[in-house]
């Protein structure tokens, strides 16, 4: 706590310092110039060069900081240091008494190219001021040596040229520049930057010990046995304190033995001291760099070490506190929420899948899965939602009918499932539970009302047509002209409204009225279509049409509302075409698989905007961009897809290539005489759980039939495998082979 005071209170009176880059400039000229010349005087007998040279630090540090300033380089600013650095470097050896040749060779030498080579490495190769891994502490000792080898050609050669010094001075310059720049640079980089504290602190009686322990060692090495050469206990000492102590105290204990050796050898102590001058000062630099770069370099692992374990500690408690979220989100859902294993065991059962179905895990291992059979089953007739997924395709939402309860109340799910990919790449599905009961009652209930309403209304709105026709008679008759357009509204109204009753109607007899299934010739049911609309074309004076009609098979089902599912989409071709525009329709009909037929009515009209190919088969849904131009209740295909569902079969829209709409539904397909085949629809029809079927169709026992689908979950496997061959791009005529874009589309 005291030393953050004390260094808060520093940090205070440096604060109140101007900081131009002019004032930046004379602090750094002014410490270099002390610091020069205080290392002067250390300079050995007939050597010409100082023990040690800090000032070489100061000036790579100065270098550092102009090259990383915010913005950029300030070329003024960057210029003016350098001068300012020249002058103080020559000043400082003017007072050594070196001559001028000397004096401007080290110069050059020592204070320009050394700090601009050095500085300039360090800072392309890293982040400034970023002295925390050992490769950046690598950088910084390479940067040294190509500043120390670079500016050895300036400084110490023209010395020995000049002045007759010994080549030995050459290496002693480079590792004199070295070593300063190292040492000085990680004080810089390190000990006077405030950096998180990433290792553990030690006690107090810790650091007396390693006190000393190194008085002793210092003690052995320079007075008690000075001859024996001892100096490499020092590097043993500072990986001790390395591997101990956090890094500011390792390098400032690996500083302090350095400099005690130093001085102890500067003094006459030791056993450099009975050494030659030139090598007493090479030996003395080169432990101070050993010590240095030892201990950082021990130090530095631990950081790395411990940020490394710092960061997968978090990401495990991150991974720990997001699992209990999820858990906590998951079980606290109102939708039940089941992923499912690519073999079909559960994975994840939240507490609302388990009620909702009435399942439990340990039903699983009693072998009661009839619960789970309503999503996955190996053994059932129909592939279930879980299959389909993990089959690659892409089912439509479905409703199950779980058990009941212990109430012995009867619930409808709808469950909708997507397939995700779980680790190494194995397949897994995800499937939502929801509890649909109350909406689908309700709208039972809406629909056998609006059908009762639609029924009931019918016969007023028949007398208001009956009387507004004796009444435009009589008006005719005696008034000509007289309210012959107020007339023309009320019929024009109540034509629109027996058309919303009309549609109410068929929608609740499409959705519950009865079913008659035998086998419809749908070429020969489309003809009758395609000519009823063109004779009645030719008697209004409307628009002829022109139709193409390709569709010679034979399904089973109920022809009256076969024949209402083509109406609607031929007149809807007709319909929605640009004015002035004779409508271009194609009509046809090809086998898809073994038992299947599909139909699809394309057209050249204005088409379907994008995102709406699923949305236009939902109740009172009308294309916002066709609201103006069109009329319509927004029944029609509502109306088509629920006598589709209930046949059994798929009904999907889609963009037609070159302009216009497709619109593709299957049914089923009476069986080639040659090979009749099994019958497609008896499992429906010996179900007891499918909804009635005709007295006659079920006293006969015959079997082309088709049942009412109670919910997406009992169609079978080969209506989805017949809906997936829906070929949006295909022409009409073309063959049956349909393409993996339009299986998705009907799969929607």
């Amino acid at each position: 706590m005291r030393g953050a005071a004390v260094r808060t209170g520093l940090d205070n009176r440096l604060s109140r310092l101007p900081r131009t880059p002019a004032w930046r400039c004379v602090y750094y000229a002014l410490i270099y110039l002390v610091i020069a010349h205080l290392s002067r005087l250390a300079v050995p007998e007939n050597v010409g060069l100082a023990y040690f040279w800090p000032a070489a630090g100061v000036a790579f540090l100065w270098v550092l900081f102009l090259l990383r300033l915010p913005g950029g380089v300030r070329r003024w600013e960057f210029g003016v240091s350098l001068v300012l650095l020249a002058a103080a470097t020559y000043l400082v050896n003017w007072w050594s008494g070196l001559t001028t040749t000397e004096n401007l060779a080290l110069t050059l030498g020592g204070g320009l190219v050394h700090p601009i080579v050095a500085a300039g490495y360090y800072a392309r190769t890293g982040p400034y001021g970023t002295l925390h891994t050992r490769a950046r502490l690598l950088d910084l000792l390479v940067g040294a040596i190509l500043g120390g080898l670079a500016s050895m050609p300036f400084g110490p050669l023209a010395s020995v040229l000049s002045a007759g010094d010994t080549w030995w001075t050459l290496p002693m310059w480079v590792l004199r520049q070295v070593t300063g720049t190292f040492l000085v640079a990680i004080i810089g980089l390190r000990l006077l930057r405030r950096h998180q504290r990433e290792l553990p602190q030690r006690s107090a009686g810790h650091a007396l010990l390693i006190t000393l322990v190194s008085v002793v060692f210092v003690g052995l090495t320079f007075f008690v046995m000075p001859q024996v050469p001892q100096s490499f206990l020092f590097v043993s000492l500072v990986i001790w304190v390395a591997s101990t102590r956090r890094t500011n105290e390792t390098f400032l204990h690996a500083l302090a033995l350095s400099f005690s050796s130093l001085g102890l050898t500067v003094a006459g102590y030791g056993p450099f001291a009975h050494q030659s001058p030139m090598l007493q000062a090479a030996l003395a630099e080169g432990l101070m760099l050993v010590l240095g770069l030892c201990s950082m370099s021990i130090v530095l692992a631990r950081e790395e070490q411990a940020r490394l374990v710092n960061q997968v500690s978090a990401s495990e408690r991150a991974t720990a506190e997001q699992a209990v979220l999820m858990d906590r989100i998951v079980e606290s859902m109102d939708d039940g929420l089941m992923v499912f294993a690519e073999d079909g065991s559960v994975m994840i059962a939240n507490e609302r899948a388990r009620l909702l179905l009435g399942w439990q895990p340990e039903q699983a291992a009693e072998g009661d899965d009839e619960a789970l059979e309503l999503l996955y089953s190996e053994s059932a007739p129909e592939p279930r939602i879980v299959n389909l997924t993990l089959a690659g395709q892409t089912p439509a939402p479905v409703d199950l009918l779980p058990r009941p309860g212990a109430g012995g109340a009867q619930r409808i799910l709808s469950a909708r499932a997507v397939p995700c990919v779980g680790d190494e790449g194995s397949m897994q599905v995800v499937v939502v539970l929801l509890d649909v009961t109350h909406e689908r009652r309700r709208t039972a209930e809406l629909t056998s009302f609006a059908g009762v309403i639609a029924h009931d209304l019918r016969n007023p709105l028949g007398a208001i047509e009956g009387w507004a026709e004796l009444l435009a008679d009589e008006i005719e008759d005696t008034h000509p002209g007289l309210g012959r357009n107020a007339l023309r509204r009320i019929d024009a109204a109540a034509q629109r409204m027996r058309g919303i009753l009309d549609g109410l109607l068929s929608y609740s007899v499409a959705r519950d009225g009865e079913l008659t299934a035998t086998q419809v010739p749908l070429g020969d049911l489309a003809r009758e279509i395609v000519e009823a609309r063109s004779s009645a074309a030719s008697v209004t004076g409307g628009t002829t049409s022109h139709f193409t009609v390709d569709a010679d098979v034979q399904v089973f089902g109920d022809r009256a509302l076969i024949a209402q599912v083509l109406d609607n989409l031929i007149g809807n071709a007709a319909k929605y075409t640009q004015p002035g525009q004779a409508p271009s329709i194609d009509v046809r009909a090809v086998p898809a698989g073994d038992d299947w037929a599909r139909i699809e009515v394309a057209d050249r009209g204005i088409g379907l905007p994008a995102g709406q190919e699923e949305a236009v088969f939902a109740e009172f849904h009308r294309v916002p961009e066709h609201r103006g131009g069109f009329v319509g209740t927004g029944l029609g295909l509502s109306i088509c897809r629920r006598i589709v569902e209930r046949h059994g079969g798929r009904i999907a829209a889609m963009a037609r290539p070159g302009g216009g709409s497709v619109f593709a539904f299957t049914l089923s397909r009476v069986p080639d005489p040659q090979g009749p085949g099994p019958d497609p629809l008896a499992e429906v029809i010996d179900d007891p759980s499918a909804p009635s079927v005709h007295p006659h169709i079920r006293e006969t026992g015959v079997a082309q039939a088709v049942a009412a689908a109670h919910s997406q979950a009992r169609v079978s496997a080969a209506s989805v495998a017949a809906a997936s061959t829906i070929d949006p791009t295909a022409p009409s005529g073309a063959g049956a082979g349909g393409s993996g874009d339009a299986a998705k589309t009907t799969e929607q």
